[in-house]
């Protein structure tokens, strides 16, 4: 049928665009391609002018509109037609019980589906990121509950933009390719980043806890002081990557390539790096309280301060983590060496001479004692004999 619509509906539009985004008459002015001024935009809202038909395809957009959908809400005498979508719904309408209940099972099954597949980018999200972080954190405040859909958003495509200090918590940004981007500072909690394209990128000091970046590509990036606690980094490309200072606590980093990696002062306690590879890694100070390492590639972890790309005579290199600030702390100390050495000696002692005790006693010790012994030491059954018919020779010689 024909519309009869002879209201100016452009001022209730103009509207619900500046209300639902959360921008002034300025900025939304400045948002459309060409940009126009405040001005034009306060008498489009006042209904004493129309914007020029080069602009409605984007206000359709900014409300999540097709074109034809845009034509008929402002009434423009567009002819509407039924639209095959329409004609379904009507078939569907007049479908048998039985079959209905099909065709709604397999619509169920599909919009799981379409909610598990990737999701296209939000257009009136990615125009908003196209302002900058001042606009972008602006509406983010006036829209707490909003998830952003930047699903491989292109940060090429955003100009030279710039992202620091931006909220983009809790946002969707799979296979995002942000490359080289500026994200220092940002608010990235609970973001969804896997399979992101980060190299380069600067997210120094930025808040990455319990984010998703499983398979993402952060290789050269900067997270200097970075918050990355309870962050999933599994499968992770952190090659060369600069993590001085990190907090990657709790973080899951099985699989993650650590490859030059460097961990100066970072926090890794607890963190699973089980079959991750950690080569040529700078790990002076770090911290690996309970940290998991089964599987792990280790090779020529520096325990220098300087990092690996300096390396000196003195630069000493290890294949284990754990070993490595032990060692470190015995090249700079050599009074720590001693009184480890002691203290081990004492230790081995203390255990062995009440094993020779009960042979000198003629008491042959259990087995139980034997093996208790040998754990509490770390060495074999035979390793542990071994020891003690040496010290006992030593002793009565």
């Amino acid at each position: 049928m024909e519309s009869s619509a002879k209201e100016n509906l452009f001022p209730k539009l103009i509207k619900e665009i500046r209300d639902e985004i959360g921008i002034t008459q300025k900025e939304l002015g400045e948002l459309l391609e060409p940009p126009i001024r405040a001005q034009s935009v306060g008498q489009w809202e006042r209904g004493e002018n129309e914007p020029d038909r080069k602009y409605w395809q984007q206000l359709a957009a900014l409300l999540q509109m097709d074109v034809e959908e845009f034509y008929i809400y402002i009434g423009t005498g567009v002819r509407h037609k039924s639209s095959p979508t329409e004609k379904l719904i009507e078939k569907i309408h007049s479908l048998p019980l039985w079959q209905f209940k099909e065709v709604a099972r397999f619509i169920n099954e599909r919009l799981m589906k379409v909610d598990e597949d990737k999701s296209a980018i939000n257009s009136k999200h990615l125009a908003l990121l196209k302002k900058g972080t001042k606009a972008w954190n602006r509406w983010r405040e006036n829209n707490p509950d909003v998830r952003p859909e930047l699903y491989g958003v292109d940060i090429s495509s955003l100009g030279n933009i710039d992202l620091e200090g931006v909220d983009l918590s809790s946002a969707d940004l799979r296979e995002a390719k942000l490359e080289c981007a500026n994200l220092i500072g940002a608010d990235l909690i609970g973001c969804n980043l896997e399979n992101a394209q980060l190299e380069s990128a600067n997210l120094s000091r930025a808040d990455l806890r319990s984010a998703k970046l499983k398979n993402a590509n952060l290789s050269n990036a900067y997270l200097v002081s970075a918050d990355l606690q309870g962050a999933n980094l599994q499968g992770a490309n952190l090659e060369w990557t600069s993590l001085q200072r990190a907090n990657l606590k709790k973080t899951n980093s099985s699989q993650a390539n650590l490859n030059g990696a460097d961990l100066r002062w970072a926090i890794l306690d607890n963190t699973n790096l089980e079959g991750a590879i950690l080569k040529r890694c700078s790990v002076y100070g770090a911290s690996v309280w309970e940290v998991k390492l089964d599987g792990a590639k280790q090779e020529r972890l520096n325990t220098s301060d300087e990092g690996d790309r300096v390396r000196s005579q003195n630069t000493i290199c290890v294949d284990n983590l754990k070993l490595a600030s032990i060692l470190h702390a015995i090249n700079h100390e050599p009074l720590l060496y001693q009184l480890l050495k002691q203290h081990i000696e004492v230790d081995v002692v203390d255990v062995a001479a009440e094993v020779i005790k009960a042979l000198v006693r003629g008491k042959q010790p259990s087995s139980e004692e034997i093996a208790e012994l040998a754990r509490s030491l770390e060495l074999s059954e035979e390793e542990l004999l071994e020891m003690c018919d040496r010290l006992f020779s030593e002793k009565t010689s």
